[in-house]
């Protein structure tokens, strides 16, 4: 069965291993954005890539590839942190819909 990425490599990505996103995420502005708020479990984040106004990004603040890796505490916490950052989206941009 084909994969668009090699097993090994696959591998290595899920556990972590030279992550881009998690090298730079802690930083104030890294090739993804600038960080907005620094959350209890995670980084709010406005997009370089501004397709829409508002573009963001919610990081968890540790690698993870799945929500279903994380403990209770911290997928509540992580989905607490998302809607704080899309309340603040709200108030600031007043988008017709938030994803």
């Amino acid at each position: 069965m084909p994969t668009w990425t090699p097993p090994d490599e696959w591998a290595r990505l899920k556990s972590g291993e030279g992550c881009v996103l998690c090298e730079d995420a802690h930083l104030d502005v890294n090739v993804f954005g600038t960080k907005i708020a620094d959350l209890d479990w995670s980084w709010f984040r406005l997009a370089n890539n501004q397709y829409m106004p508002g573009w963001t990004v919610v990081t968890l603040k540790r690698h993870a590839n799945e929500l279903f890796e994380l403990g209770p505490d911290e997928l509540a916490g992580y989905w607490r942190d998302v809607a704080r950052a899309a309340r603040a989206l709200d108030r600031v941009f007043q988008p017709a819909k938030i994803n």
